[in-house]
């Protein structure tokens, strides 16, 4: 983080992002909605030519699956973000409000998938309480039951999901509304012949916009974009009963959103305010993805998160240890292996984690020529 510059923006971008760091800590209520059961079900529905909101993201992450998987993300966003760090332009077809991307990965190698579609199109089917993204994603039910089916890079699985009423609110707001819930999973998962069973806890988001694509029809040029640069989702389980939502968002370079979020199976949520993530060491090489941007990710990181009195509460440590896959916004997603250290002892696991780092590219590349030939190519994507 930091290491490189911003992209150039325009003076329209900079002056916006003057005007959200302004104005977002007076309107937001996410402190407020984090500390209260979850009753706006409502909220979550597709908003396929709303008058008001023109964006929504249904995802669903599974931070602890049992080998050869180890996690699995589901990504799927109606409509068009207008966010310097998540439009795939290259991906758009037509209208920015009639366009759809779904994004899928595990652990398992050159499984990756990343897919535009458009929604008045027969590939995107929306009947009543089901959502269909052609033959690869189905998601089915209203809260809090849902049924995920997928089939994608020789994964099949077919997933009953049962979310919680512990909701964890990143922005609450007139225009956004972003939010995740903890989620109960039970399921099948096969690959090569092989069947899995699969139960466990995982996190549910959903998030619903306002973006300047309620008025402007056509995709905004890379300057114009709301300049959300960083993004960090992170989730973990510290045991059966406990889970930790991580979330860092950046605007022109300085944080908006700085949170983590602990919510117990019973109930209780947990909101904290003071906490720093570091990242210990990077990868090798930048990493560069199927549309040309180079991104440094993570290597080892930590969190820490702070009491009111300033002491430390919880301090986790963890390593990425399998693949990065491109697909999330113009970032990645991989899973880690962690500690974690509290005054209840040692906790260790595996959880899921979210990268998106937009930077000025001269920076980042061109390197010497000696170098440039060891830069690792996302390749494990299949992307139509």
């Amino acid at each position: 983080m930091n290491l490189f510059s911003l992209p150039k923006l325009s003076p329209r971008a900079e002056l916006l992002a003057k005007t959200l760091h302004h104005l977002t800590p007076l309107v937001d209520q996410s402190n407020i909605f984090s500390r209260q059961i979850f009753q706006l079900e409502t909220i979550i529905q597709p908003y396929f030519e709303h008058h008001f909101y023109s964006c929504s993201r249904y995802a669903f992450n599974f931070p602890e699956l049992i080998t050869p998987f180890h996690y699995l993300n589901i990504s799927a966003v109606l409509g068009t973000t207008g966010l310097l760090c998540f439009d795939q332009d290259e991906l758009q077809r037509g209208p920015a409000r009639n366009n759809a991307t779904v994004f899928m990965s595990t652990a398992l190698k050159n499984t990756g998938f990343l897919k535009g579609y458009t929604l008045d199109s027969e590939e995107v089917i929306h009947i009543k309480d089901k959502i269909l993204f052609g033959r690869e994603l189905l998601i089915e039910g209203v809260y809090p039951e849902f049924r995920l089916k997928g089939d994608y890079s020789g994964i099949q699985f077919n997933v009953l999901i049962n979310l919680s009423r512990q909701a964890s609110w990143m922005i609450k707001t007139p225009l956004c509304d972003h939010f995740s819930l903890m989620m109960h999973y039970e399921g099948i998962f096969e690959f090569e012949g092989e069947h899995y069973p699969v139960s466990g806890i995982g996190s549910f988001e959903f998030s619903r916009s306002a973006t300047p694509h309620s008025l402007i029809p056509q995709a905004l040029a890379i300057s114009e974009k709301i300049p959300v640069n960083f993004m960090t989702y992170q989730v973990l389980n510290l045991d059966a009963q406990r889970q930790v939502i991580f979330h860092k968002v950046d605007i022109a370079g300085k944080p908006m959103s700085y949170r983590a979020y602990i919510r117990h199976k019973g109930g209780f949520s947990e909101v904290y305010n003071n906490v720093q993530f570091n990242i210990l060491d990077y990868q090798d090489t930048p990493i560069l993805s199927p549309f040309g941007q180079y991104t440094l990710l993570p290597k080892s990181f930590e969190w820490q998160i702070f009491n009111n009195e300033g002491e430390q509460y919880l301090h986790v440590q963890a390593e990425v240890d399998t693949e990065f896959k491109y697909g999330l916004g113009l970032g990645y997603s991989a899973a880690f292996q962690f500690e974690a250290y509290s005054v209840e002892g040692r906790q260790s696991g595996r959880g899921y984690i979210e990268y998106i780092d937009v930077v000025e590219q001269t920076e980042i590349c061109p390197y010497p020529e000696d170098v440039t030939a060891s830069i690792q190519y996302q390749q494990s994507i299949t992307m139509i």
